[in-house]
């Protein structure tokens, strides 16, 4: 079980199997799955969908996703994958 998961965090889980059963490839114009790692591990992650309240509208995104494990919490990594992101 993922450090995530045993936090009570299922929703990279989810995501995993969004990916493996082609539900959320995030493979849309304008969507795209970010990616942080240090080495082989990750440390951050953050999506960004098409909002779907908002129809047609190109400049209006969901955020989803957005993890930042714990021990790399408070450095700043976040902010900066959000703002990438943005």
């Amino acid at each position: 079980m993922a450090f995530s998961q045993i936090k009570g965090f299922y929703f990279l889980h989810r995501l995993e199997q969004d990916l493996k059963i082609g539900e959320n490839c995030f493979n849309q114009f304008g969507e795209a799955l970010f990616v942080v790692y240090e080495q082989k591990h990750l440390i951050a992650i953050g999506g960004l969908n098409h909002d779907p309240y908002h129809g047609a509208q190109e400049k209006i995104g969901r955020l989803c996703h957005f993890y930042i494990h714990p021990q790399y919490r408070r450095k700043g990594i976040g902010a900066y994958l959000l703002e990438y992101i943005e």
